[in-house]
């Protein structure tokens, strides 16, 4: 479920493919043979007169198993955006550790990128909120009980402080157009 969409909005997916190990055991499957991978986007939405409406988009993406010549087309900029999202994402349902493995992960990623500097530009606020979340929680739980208690994601969520709660909302409406320079 997105909600509205907006011609600025931007939703960005991830995926991956199952391990070598997995797909050399696939008796199916000959490696060396393969050219390209199927994509399938299955769009639903409904117009503003109420039509409900499918949109499918399929392409043939080629593949490759040099990673220079992978670097060279990957566009780095839908990459953070993509990392930035999820990161916020995790942070709001208050997995703060993911949050910030996400946004560390990603941060090591885009080292040699050209974007690293926006990339950090946009995720360092949203790390930092999430820091600052661990921070308020850990020093609640030291003066309540007297020694930190792990808490649920679940009930994280309901705590979450002002900072967090806006500075992953911006985050999480980060678009490729949008993105601050550093």
């Amino acid at each position: 479920e997105i909600g509205n969409a907006t011609e600025g909005q931007e939703i960005t997916i991830e995926y991956c493919t199952k391990s070598s190990k997995e797909l050399k055991e696939m008796k199916d499957i000959d490696l060396s043979k393969i050219k390209a991978l199927p994509f399938q986007a299955q769009i639903k939405y409904v117009t503003l007169d109420g039509m409900r409406c499918v949109r499918l988009i399929t392409k043939q993406q080629e593949v490759t198993f040099d990673k220079e010549e992978a670097k060279k087309e990957v566009d780095y900029k839908v990459i953070s955006v993509n990392a930035i999202q999820k990161t916020a994402q995790l942070a709001k349902k208050g997995n703060y550790r993911q949050a910030q493995a996400n946004a560390h992960h990603w941060g090591r990623m885009m080292k040699e990128a050209p974007v690293y500097n926006e990339y950090m530009a946009n995720a360092a606020p949203l790390y930092e909120a999430v820091q600052e979340q661990q921070w308020d929680e850990f020093s609640e739980d030291q003066l309540a009980k007297g020694g930190a208690q792990k808490q649920s994601a679940k009930t994280r969520k309901k705590k979450l402080n002002d900072r967090i709660v806006s500075t992953s909302h911006q985050a999480e409406k980060i678009s490729y157009s949008k993105m601050r320079k550093k």
